[in-house]
């Protein structure tokens, strides 16, 4: 489709056409042609109005969801985040836990904080203290990275809460790309009105069910929570459209 000013280009060259050409010289040729110019120009203007007004309602209706959803499912959203920094701080924590004399991750710092590769892989321990066995100062499960292990953990735990708000941050992030492509499946299910609530069916824990609805539409959706030992925790929502 041409622009506004693509549209007047051409009729500049149409009139300068015209000008030169004696057979088509007249008044009436002239005025044909601008009137077929600002009718397709009043076309395009109403059709900007017109894309104006959707995307001014559609940005009401993802405000007004928004604001309603995000509290709803605020305690959704901070059990995913807990569990899933909680997650990723185990492997951190369960290291440090395989040292039999740590009791706290201070005590995991100050036993590693002159432990060599060789040591880790109990090839020799030149800094044992009286009293103690070799074994006391290795881990209780020995692998071939195991002091690069230790060794991240180390830094990790040294900026723990660091370490804990970073994962906090990651896991709000991807919240949040998934509940904003939640509220713009919930647009485009056609709400003309902003006037709508948020029912709670069912909560049992692991899968929440509710409703978003008004006179004209109801949505089912559903919001399912998944964590294991081998998965990071993670979750999903699904809607679909009932019938009023």
């Amino acid at each position: 489709m041409k622009s506004s000013v693509e549209i007047k280009e051409d009729a500049k060259r149409a009139k300068r056409a015209i000008a030169h050409n004696t057979k088509l010289h007249n008044d009436y040729e002239l005025y044909r042609i601008e009137a077929v110019i600002e009718t397709e120009l009043k076309k395009q203007a109403q059709k900007k109005e017109d894309k104006k007004a959707v995307n001014k309602r559609r940005k009401g209706l993802k405000d007004r969801l928004t604001m309603l959803m995000s509290n709803f499912l605020k305690p959704f959203e901070n059990k995913y985040i807990i569990a899933y920094t909680q997650y990723q701080m185990s492997p951190i924590i369960d290291l440090a836990a395989m040292y039999p004399t740590a009791n706290t991750l201070a005590d995991f710092l100050e036993q590693t904080s002159t432990i060599t590769y060789k040591e880790v892989n109990g090839v020799v321990t030149p800094n044992k203290r009286k009293g103690e066995t070799e074994q006391s100062l290795i881990p209780k499960v020995s692998k071939e990275n195991m002091f690069y292990k230790i060794t991240k953990a180390r830094k990790l735990i040294a900026v723990k809460k660091l370490t804990e708000f970073s994962f906090m941050k990651e896991a709000v992030e991807g919240y949040n790309v998934k509940f904003e492509k939640l509220i713009d499946k919930m647009v485009c299910y056609g709400f003309s009105t902003v006037h709508f609530r948020v029912e709670e069916i069912s909560n049992s824990g692991n899968e929440l069910a509710f409703l978003v609805k008004n006179d004209e539409r109801t949505i089912h959706a559903r919001a399912i929570f998944v964590e294991g030992v081998v998965v990071a925790p993670h979750y999903r929502f699904i809607t679909t459209e009932r019938k009023n």
